[in-house]
Protein backbone atom coordinates (compact mmCIF):
# COMPACT_ATOMS: atom_id res chain seq x y z
CA UNK A 1 0.00 0.00 0.00
CA UNK A 2 1.22 3.51 -0.96
CA UNK A 3 0.41 4.55 2.91
CA UNK A 4 2.52 1.72 4.47
CA UNK A 5 5.16 2.48 2.18
CA UNK A 6 5.47 6.22 2.99
CA UNK A 7 5.15 5.57 6.60
CA UNK A 8 8.18 3.35 6.40
CA UNK A 9 10.33 6.23 4.98
CA UNK A 10 9.86 9.09 8.06
CA UNK A 11 12.03 6.59 10.56
CA UNK A 12 14.54 6.34 7.58
CA UNK A 13 14.78 9.97 6.97
CA UNK A 14 14.64 10.80 10.79
CA UNK A 15 18.38 8.76 11.41
CA UNK A 16 19.67 10.36 8.17
CA UNK A 17 18.74 13.86 9.18
CA UNK A 18 19.96 12.67 12.55
CA UNK A 19 22.95 11.44 11.55
CA UNK A 20 24.07 14.29 9.25
CA UNK A 21 22.86 16.86 11.91
CA UNK A 22 25.76 15.04 14.29
CA UNK A 23 27.94 14.48 11.63
CA UNK A 24 28.07 18.39 11.07
CA UNK A 25 28.35 18.34 14.83
CA UNK A 26 32.02 16.31 14.82
CA UNK A 27 33.44 18.34 11.72
CA UNK A 28 32.81 21.37 13.67
CA UNK A 29 31.23 22.81 11.08
CA UNK A 30 27.73 23.49 13.57
CA UNK A 31 28.09 24.14 17.43
CA UNK A 32 26.77 21.24 19.19
CA UNK A 33 24.03 22.97 20.69
CA UNK A 34 22.61 23.37 17.90
CA UNK A 35 22.32 19.75 16.84
CA UNK A 36 19.24 19.63 18.94
CA UNK A 37 17.66 23.19 18.12
CA UNK A 38 17.66 22.14 14.65
CA UNK A 39 16.79 18.23 15.10
CA UNK A 40 13.86 18.24 16.83
CA UNK A 41 11.93 21.20 14.34
CA UNK A 42 13.16 18.88 11.33
CA UNK A 43 11.56 15.58 13.32
CA UNK A 44 8.47 17.65 13.66
CA UNK A 45 8.11 18.49 9.87
CA UNK A 46 8.85 14.64 9.02
CA UNK A 47 6.18 13.63 11.55
CA UNK A 48 3.93 15.98 10.18
CA UNK A 49 4.69 14.99 6.39
CA UNK A 50 3.85 11.48 7.75
CA UNK A 51 0.79 12.13 9.07
CA UNK A 52 -0.47 14.05 6.26
CA UNK A 53 -0.01 10.73 3.86
CA UNK A 54 -1.22 8.33 6.32
CA UNK A 55 -4.17 10.84 8.07
CA UNK A 56 -5.75 12.97 9.71
CA UNK A 57 -4.47 15.34 7.28
CA UNK A 58 -4.66 18.32 9.36
CA UNK A 59 -3.29 17.42 12.21
CA UNK A 60 -0.23 16.56 9.38
CA UNK A 61 -0.04 19.87 8.04
CA UNK A 62 0.01 21.62 11.56
CA UNK A 63 2.71 19.91 12.79
CA UNK A 64 4.58 20.22 9.49
CA UNK A 65 4.07 24.41 10.08
CA UNK A 66 4.65 24.17 13.56
CA UNK A 67 7.99 22.63 12.70
CA UNK A 68 8.94 24.83 10.49
CA UNK A 69 8.24 28.24 12.35
CA UNK A 70 10.74 26.28 15.51
CA UNK A 71 13.61 25.52 12.60
CA UNK A 72 13.03 29.42 11.63
CA UNK A 73 13.09 30.63 14.84
CA UNK A 74 16.04 28.72 15.72
CA UNK A 75 18.01 28.98 12.70
CA UNK A 76 17.38 32.94 12.70
CA UNK A 77 15.36 32.94 9.93
CA UNK A 78 12.31 34.37 11.85
CA UNK A 79 12.16 36.65 14.94
CA UNK A 80 11.59 35.31 18.33
CA UNK A 81 8.06 36.39 18.66
CA UNK A 82 6.81 34.91 15.18
CA UNK A 83 4.49 32.16 17.06
CA UNK A 84 3.29 34.64 19.70
CA UNK A 85 1.88 36.85 17.30
CA UNK A 86 0.87 34.52 13.96
CA UNK A 87 -0.76 31.71 16.57
CA UNK A 88 -4.16 32.28 15.60
CA UNK A 89 -3.64 31.65 11.91
CA UNK A 90 -3.54 27.29 13.35
CA UNK A 91 -6.94 28.44 14.73
CA UNK A 92 -8.48 29.87 11.57
CA UNK A 93 -6.52 26.52 9.76
CA UNK A 94 -8.56 24.56 11.78
CA UNK A 95 -11.60 26.64 11.17
CA UNK A 96 -11.26 26.19 7.38
CA UNK A 97 -10.39 22.22 7.92
CA UNK A 98 -13.63 21.68 9.44
CA UNK A 99 -15.84 23.65 6.76
CA UNK A 100 -14.47 22.08 4.46
CA UNK A 101 -14.71 18.23 5.45
CA UNK A 102 -18.10 19.54 6.22
CA UNK A 103 -18.82 20.90 2.75
CA UNK A 104 -17.35 18.41 0.67
CA UNK A 105 -18.36 15.05 2.86
CA UNK A 106 -14.63 13.97 4.03
CA UNK A 107 -14.31 13.47 0.23
CA UNK A 108 -10.89 10.76 -0.06
CA UNK A 109 -9.50 7.81 -1.38
CA UNK A 110 -11.51 4.72 -0.75
CA UNK A 111 -10.19 1.93 1.10
CA UNK A 112 -11.37 -1.49 2.19
CA UNK A 113 -12.99 -1.57 5.73
CA UNK A 114 -11.98 -4.27 8.33
CA UNK A 115 -14.52 -5.86 9.15
CA UNK A 116 -16.07 -7.01 12.74
CA UNK A 117 -17.93 -9.63 13.40
CA UNK A 118 -18.12 -9.14 17.18
CA UNK A 119 -21.40 -8.03 19.03
CA UNK A 120 -20.40 -4.43 20.05
CA UNK A 121 -17.61 -2.33 18.56
CA UNK A 122 -15.28 -0.80 20.66
CA UNK A 123 -13.34 2.02 18.38
CA UNK A 124 -10.42 4.67 19.50
CA UNK A 125 -8.75 6.87 17.25
CA UNK A 126 -6.41 9.18 18.06
CA UNK A 127 -4.33 10.91 15.44
CA UNK A 128 -5.16 8.65 12.99
CA UNK A 129 -8.14 7.11 11.00
CA UNK A 130 -9.79 3.84 10.84
CA UNK A 131 -12.81 2.12 8.88
CA UNK A 132 -14.55 -0.80 9.89
CA UNK A 133 -17.59 -2.77 8.54
CA UNK A 134 -20.08 -4.71 11.15
CA UNK A 135 -21.66 -7.72 9.99
CA UNK A 136 -22.99 -9.08 13.69
CA UNK A 137 -26.33 -10.38 13.30
CA UNK A 138 -26.84 -9.71 16.63
CA UNK A 139 -25.44 -6.30 17.34
CA UNK A 140 -25.86 -4.29 20.83
CA UNK A 141 -24.08 -1.24 20.26
CA UNK A 142 -20.50 -0.33 22.13
CA UNK A 143 -18.38 2.75 21.93
CA UNK A 144 -16.51 5.13 19.20
CA UNK A 145 -13.88 7.78 20.50
CA UNK A 146 -12.10 9.55 18.35
CA UNK A 147 -9.42 12.49 18.75
CA UNK A 148 -7.49 14.85 16.03
CA UNK A 149 -8.71 11.65 13.75
CA UNK A 150 -11.24 10.23 11.44
CA UNK A 151 -13.98 6.93 11.77
CA UNK A 152 -16.04 5.27 9.20
CA UNK A 153 -18.29 2.88 10.58
CA UNK A 154 -20.77 0.76 8.41
CA UNK A 155 -23.56 -0.88 10.19
CA UNK A 156 -25.38 -1.73 6.72
CA UNK A 157 -24.81 -5.28 6.58
CA UNK A 158 -25.56 -5.96 10.45
CA UNK A 159 -28.66 -7.12 12.37
CA UNK A 160 -29.54 -5.36 15.90
CA UNK A 161 -30.03 -7.57 18.44
CA UNK A 162 -33.74 -7.96 19.94
CA UNK A 163 -33.52 -5.96 22.39
CA UNK A 164 -31.62 -2.71 20.02
CA UNK A 165 -28.99 -1.33 20.30
CA UNK A 166 -27.02 1.67 22.03
CA UNK A 167 -24.01 3.49 20.30
CA UNK A 168 -21.89 5.52 22.73
CA UNK A 169 -19.84 8.09 19.96
CA UNK A 170 -17.34 11.20 21.46
CA UNK A 171 -15.38 12.99 18.78
CA UNK A 172 -12.66 15.91 19.86
CA UNK A 173 -11.30 17.48 16.99
CA UNK A 174 -12.19 14.76 14.36
CA UNK A 175 -14.89 13.20 12.61
CA UNK A 176 -16.98 9.94 12.51
CA UNK A 177 -19.37 8.63 9.84
CA UNK A 178 -21.80 5.78 10.07
CA UNK A 179 -23.57 4.21 7.59
CA UNK A 180 -27.12 2.71 8.88
CA UNK A 181 -29.79 -0.13 7.34
CA UNK A 182 -32.64 1.38 5.93
CA UNK A 183 -34.97 -0.19 8.18
CA UNK A 184 -33.11 0.55 11.37
CA UNK A 185 -34.81 3.74 13.10
CA UNK A 186 -32.11 6.16 14.72
CA UNK A 187 -32.94 7.62 18.16
CA UNK A 188 -30.14 10.91 18.47
CA UNK A 189 -28.60 12.07 21.80
CA UNK A 190 -26.32 14.97 22.44
CA UNK A 191 -25.43 18.69 21.42
CA UNK A 192 -22.24 19.47 19.28
CA UNK A 193 -19.75 21.90 20.86
CA UNK A 194 -18.68 24.03 18.05
CA UNK A 195 -19.41 21.23 15.75
CA UNK A 196 -22.04 19.32 13.89
CA UNK A 197 -24.43 16.12 14.43
CA UNK A 198 -25.97 15.82 11.44
CA UNK A 199 -29.02 12.84 10.30
CA UNK A 200 -28.32 12.77 6.00
CA UNK A 201 -30.36 9.77 5.77
CA UNK A 202 -32.65 9.73 2.78
CA UNK A 203 -35.11 7.22 4.40
CA UNK A 204 -36.11 7.77 8.08
CA UNK A 205 -38.68 4.88 9.45
CA UNK A 206 -40.53 5.31 12.42
CA UNK A 207 -41.01 2.22 13.42
CA UNK A 208 -38.48 -0.94 13.33
CA UNK A 209 -35.18 -2.25 15.38
CA UNK A 210 -33.53 1.08 17.32
CA UNK A 211 -30.54 2.25 17.39
CA UNK A 212 -30.05 5.08 20.20
CA UNK A 213 -26.63 6.88 19.68
CA UNK A 214 -25.09 8.80 22.38
CA UNK A 215 -23.12 11.54 20.57
CA UNK A 216 -20.47 14.58 22.68
CA UNK A 217 -19.04 16.34 19.81
CA UNK A 218 -16.45 19.15 20.36
CA UNK A 219 -14.53 21.07 17.47
CA UNK A 220 -15.54 18.12 15.01
CA UNK A 221 -18.67 16.33 13.08
CA UNK A 222 -20.64 13.19 13.52
CA UNK A 223 -22.81 12.30 10.07
CA UNK A 224 -25.23 9.67 9.98
CA UNK A 225 -25.67 8.50 6.41
CA UNK A 226 -27.73 5.62 4.73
Amino acid sequence: MPGTRFGALIPAAVLIVLGVLFLLDNLNAIAADSVWSVAWPSIMILLGLWLFGLGPRFVGVALFALGLVFLGINIGILPDDTLSNWWPLFLIGGGVWLLLSWRHGGRRSKKTPRTDTGDAIDLNIAFGEADRSVTSKTFRGGSVTVKFGEANLDLRQADMSHEGATLDISIAFGEAKVRLPPTWVLRMDGEPVLGEIADRRTAKPSEGPVLTVRARVSFGSLKVED
